[in-house]
């Protein structure tokens, strides 16, 4: 009875029912021994991973978009740092050689991380950025020249042979005023700016020569003001768009006012 049993027993017959039903699925059960079924299994494994595109190892299983840990891990394996001292840009540059701003770098770490940038694409889109800003700078400096050019152009037309003489008087009247860099800048990049400061800089050497009425302001306006009162209501005009263009456009009342506190702002003429 034994050796009946072992006779009608398949090589198949010791794998469990779950096994046992997966080899015949496939077909294998048929074959005559385990070592043919292990070749079958073997050269179907292969099949299945070039159609897969990439050994098992190299396969990603991408996990549910709620599994935090899970997306963490697939991030990590793309080549995100676990946090934002992981990156590297030492490598950007400006053009000049000159290493970015630190503010640039921590901004450019926290973004990249925010976004999950692999450590080796964040340099190259950080430099990207950086060239974009140079390329802009410089188109924007290139655009005020022309501008600036132009404006000069015009004011040498319209002073003809006084060009020089008007310039000097303007240079001599800056020196004068409490005017920041940049203030100084937007009147003389224009050549109604020019002609503005030509304008107060004329009457502030008129009325140092013949004296001024009414506290020493021109018109009266505002005479009780202080040097730093007159300044700070000066900027709060340059600030008005409305008024800015009122005196752009030759307005009288606004020129006056601009006259008036620039007076103020560079303090009375001696008395003789």
């Amino acid at each position: 009875m034994a050796e009946e049993t072992n006779q009608n027993t398949s090589w198949h017959d010791t794998f469990s029912p779950e096994d046992k039903g997966f080899l015949e699925i496939k077909g294998w059960h048929k074959l005559p021994d385990v070592n043919a079924a292990m070749g079958a299994a073997l050269a179907s494994y292969r099949e299945a991973e070039k159609k897969l595109g990439a050994p098992a190892d190299r396969m990603v299983r991408w996990p549910d978009a709620n599994d935090a840990d899970g997306m963490k891990a697939l991030h990590v394996r793309l080549g995100v740092p676990a946090d934002a001292a992981g990156y590297d840009f030492s490598t950007v540059k400006f053009t000049d050689g000159t290493p970015i701003e630190k503010d640039f770098e921590t901004f450019m770490r926290d973004t990249a991380l925010k976004h999950n940038l692999p450590k080796d694409v964040a340099p190259a889109v950080a430099a990207a950025i950086l060239k974009f800003g140079e390329d802009a700078e410089k188109a924007e400096q290139a655009n005020a020249t022309v501008s600036r050019q132009a404006e000069d152009v015009k004011l040498r037309a319209d002073w003809l042979g006084n060009y020089d003489v008007f310039k000097a008087t303007v240079d001599r009247f800056l020196q004068t005023v409490p005017f920041t860099p940049e203030q100084k800048d937007a009147f003389t990049s224009s050549a109604a700016g020019m002609k503005l400061l030509y304008a107060v800089a004329s009457a502030n050497a008129e009325d140092r020569g013949h004296g001024i009425r009414d506290g020493g302001v021109p018109g009266g306006s505002n005479r009780n003001m202080s040097r730093e009162e007159a300044a700070q209501t000066l900027e709060q005009r340059k600030q008005d768009p409305t008024w800015l263009k009122r005196y752009r456009e030759g307005d009288k009342a606004a020129i006056d006012e601009f006259m008036n506190l620039t007076t103020l702002m560079v303090g009375p003429p001696p008395r003789r």
